[in-house]
């Protein structure tokens, strides 16, 4: 009996820590989805997710102005006086919907729109909108229009930053949160549409609506929606101790809730159980009475655990009765005239198995715990080398300006310069995607030759003045007579040159600046270029995404992580660097690859929330770790890299361990 009792325990404590590792991984994942849950269920991300609904998956600017208007009047009849909306065609032109619920002064918000979207590229031909006779004069008066319905708590230019982004305004002395976005059918490079079909604006009134309508709408969207969660999600209030909303997963009886919300004020950890229910809380506001909870099936690994142990039960009942009926039949037959030393060796036989079945149960635990461990070493890893990544990218302006400097001067050639010279240089370079614009001015700091169509009042009359300081500058040291300072100055802009290997002639770069304006994020070098003996000054510009787009080609090129040699005799872990492409008319790095489909909630999610997202997939017949994270150094952030370790080297590793333990038993 002893044997089969050590052997039973040996096994059923195997089995428990089975269940435990489970239940922590289960843990893990309610942790993350918690913090998920608490940044998708605010009303910005909701209304951000409703407004795209609308737009891009039931395409609502495609139909005819009256289903339009059917739609939007049947929206008011749930939530009187929660939305206004305001339609455009492919032109800018308003669409005649004729609803109470469309806003006034349609006249005005078509001139503000067609001048927004010009400046922003999103229709074909904006020149000839935005430079049409009587243009900026009727604009200045649509904007002060809006503006007087707007109030003064916000102005009429962030409606700049509201594309695709909720932001809180006034209407009529009504506050409200403000999106608009249009239907891009094509795109031609970034997020430049070729074509579009139109678009809208939407106005939500949050004090008109139901309390917690967004709250509600992400619990019980949550299996069709596209950054949908993984567990289910109930919300509560703890001060009624009542529920707000349960996931259609779960059981809707009051009993549940009373139970969950009892659970959950009684727990002693931040992960509690709650019937068959794991549970993790979160709170979407700090001040707010409200608490979202995500539960965890856990009622198969508890029956599969039991299951396992009534079979072990089962099984040495069985054996302990097979035994007995074996030494009666022993005893009773002439087997029972054995020597006494093949009776010692038989018992010896049987104890044998007590170390055996105990080193076969620790050996299992062992291989179980070490696959943890292997596990979460190797997403530490990955998280130290997308911190590095994070780091690195605060490097790319000083590592590109040199490099820029230097395919310019190739471009502009040798001296004399001329104004024709140099803009045609830059059409090269904009062509060969080193800068987007340039500006260049004259000897008075006037800007008179440039690529840049629709600059901006502001950013223009920025260069203009920047112009000046430098001409003034160069004049200055130019003229003045010869001293200690001057010769420092040449002396300095000799070694620049020299370390470039280049001469005077195109000269004095400055470093790539940063520099935002609006929701903008541009990147400018000035160069002061020698023309006619007068010192004109150059300015190009680099959008932020070329930058991101540079970083990410040079860092997939070294991918360091995968080829770090010092690591890869015993590393079980060589992560792969990725590039997710945040714009449509931009492939991913490298553009085939079958993550892209696979993960691709999980990059929008990761993208939309500005959150890590980590797991497992399978790609073909190999399992694969991942971890997904914004760079927080990335302004534009139209990469999102992803590292990727085959689990190959950790499975070898846990099938070497089990080996090992097979053969020690054997």
């Amino acid at each position: 009996m002893l044997p089969v009792l050590v052997a039973y325990f040996a096994l059923a404590n195997m089995i428990e820590e089975q269940f435990l590792a489970q239940r922590e991984i289960l843990k893990q994942e309610l942790e993350l989805q918690s913090a998920s849950a608490d940044l998708i269920s605010q009303p910005k991300y909701q209304i951000k997710d409703f407004f795209q609904t609308l737009l891009a998956e039931k395409k609502l600017v495609r139909y005819k102005p009256e289903t339009i208007a059917r739609f939007i009047d049947r929206l008011d009849e749930l939530y009187p006086g929660g939305f206004k909306w305001i339609f455009w065609d492919e032109k800018g032109a308003i669409i005649p919907v004729k609803s109470k619920h469309i806003l006034h002064g349609q006249r005005s918000w078509e001139i503000i729109f067609k001048n927004m979207m010009s400046n922003a590229n999103l229709i074909s031909n904006p020149n000839s909108l935005t430079e049409a006779y009587n243009f900026q004069k009727q604009f200045a008066i649509a904007m002060g229009t809006i503006q007087k319905a707007m109030g003064g708590q916000a102005k009429i230019e962030h409606l700049n930053w509201a594309r695709n982004e909720p932001t809180p305004m006034n209407w009529l002395g009504k506050p409200c949160l403000t999106t608009w976005d249009v239907d891009v059918v094509s795109y031609q490079r970034e997020n430049i549409p070729a074509e579009i079909r139109g678009g809208f604006l939407l106005m939500v009134f949050p004090d008109e609506l139901p309390d917690n309508l967004w709250l509600k709408r992400m619990i019980l969207r949550r299996e069709r929606a596209d950054d949908r969660v993984k567990f289910p999600v109930a919300a509560i209030n703890i001060t009624e101790n009542t529920a707000v909303a349960v996931d259609l997963k779960l059981p809707p009886t009051k009993g549940f809730v009373d139970q969950l919300i009892g659970a959950y004020l009684n727990r002693s950890q931040n992960s509690f159980d709650c019937n068959q229910y794991l549970a993790r809380a979160g709170s979407p506001d700090a001040d707010s009475q409200l608490r979202l909870l995500s539960l965890a099936d856990i009622s198969k690994h508890r029956q599969h655990r039991q299951e396992m142990l009534n079979s072990l039960l089962l099984a040495c009942i069985c054996l302990l009765i097979i035994t007995a009926v074996v030494a009666i039949f022993v005893d009773k037959s002439h087997l029972a005239g054995v020597s006494l030393r093949r009776r010692i060796a038989a018992i010896f036989m049987i104890a044998i198995l007590m170390p055996i079945l105990s080193l076969v149960s620790i050996g299992k635990t062992f291989v179980v715990h070490e696959e943890a461990r292997l596990r979460e070493s190797a997403f530490v890893k990955m998280r130290a080398g997308i911190e590095a990544l994070d780091l690195r990218y605060k490097d790319t302006p000083r590592l590109m300006e040199k490099q820029l400097f230097k395919d310019l001067l190739e471009l502009i050639g040798k001296p004399p310069y001329d104004f024709d010279k140099v803009q045609t240089a830059m059409g090269k370079a904009k062509e060969a995607e080193l800068i987007e614009h340039f500006v260049l001015a004259d000897a008075k700091g006037k800007v008179v030759r440039t690529n840049w169509v629709g600059l901006d009042v502001a950013i223009k009359k920025m260069l203009e003045m920047a112009s000046t300081k430098m001409i003034k500058f160069e004049t200055g040291i130019a003229e003045a007579p010869d001293s200690v300072l001057k010769a420092a100055v040449d002396e300095e802009v000799d070694e620049l040159m020299q370390t470039m290997g280049n001469t005077l002639d195109f000269s004095r770069p400055s470093h790539l600046r940063y520099f935002a304006y609006v929701d903008q994020h541009m990147y400018f070098m000035s160069i002061c270029v020698i023309i006619d003996g007068k010192p004109c000054p150059l300015f190009v510009h680099l959008p932020e995404h070329y930058l991101e787009k540079n970083f990410a080609n040079r860092e997939f090129a070294l991918n360091r992580m995968a080829s770090d040699e010092k690591d890869n005799s015993n590393s079980l872990t060589l992560p792969e660097l990725s590039f997710y492409s945040t714009f449509k008319a931009v492939k991913s790095i490298p553009p085939e690859s079958d993550i892209w489909q696979k993960l691709d909630d999980s990059f929008k999610r990761a993208f939309n929330l500005k959150v890590e997202e980590h797991g497992q997939v399978s790609i073909g017949d190999e399992n694969f770790l991942y971890i997904i994270k914004p760079l927080t150094t990335m302004y534009r952030q139209s990469f999102v890299p992803c590292l990727l370790t085959s689990t190959r080297l950790i499975e070898a590793r846990l099938r070497d361990a089990s080996i090992i333990v097979a053969g020690l038993a054997f």
